[in-house]
């Protein structure tokens, strides 16, 4: 409940006596009451609702970014396993070749030596 000042004798402090609530004294600073505080209010709802509008558009295009970034991240993640399965593979191929290599020339190798110690001359083979 607002207090009532009585005793309020105005800026010049002539002896005139008028009576004013807190609220109203805030609101002027002089003592007068303010017809139109209320009409303030319904300014701001106005703004608070083209705000809330305008946070409510960024959220919308924020979530359909989103959206469309996920399935980015979705396709891009499948293309990264297809590759790794294919590195896998040829990393597996590369080494049976190496290994298939290695042991066809230690073959070579031992039936070099083996032709050397026999004395043969090595004749080449019909490809």
């Amino acid at each position: 409940m607002d207090e009532v000042d009585v005793l309020d004798y105005g800026e010049d402090g002539g002896g005139v006596a008028e009576m004013t609530t807190d609220a109203s004294a805030a609101n002027s600073g002089h003592g007068e009451v303010d017809l139109y505080a209320d009409l303030a209010g319904v300014t701001e709802v106005s703004e608070n609702q083209e705000s809330y509008l305008e946070l409510q558009q960024r959220a919308d295009a924020a979530t359909a970014s989103n959206k469309k970034l996920t399935r980015q991240v979705a396709l891009l993640q499948k293309k990264a396993d297809i590759l790794t399965k294919q590195n896998n593979t040829l990393k597996k191929n590369i080494s049976c070749l190496y290994k298939t290599a290695r042991l066809e020339l230690d073959r070579k190798d031992a039936e070099i030596q083996r032709l050397k110690s026999t004395g043969e001359q090595a004749t080449p083979r019909p490809l």
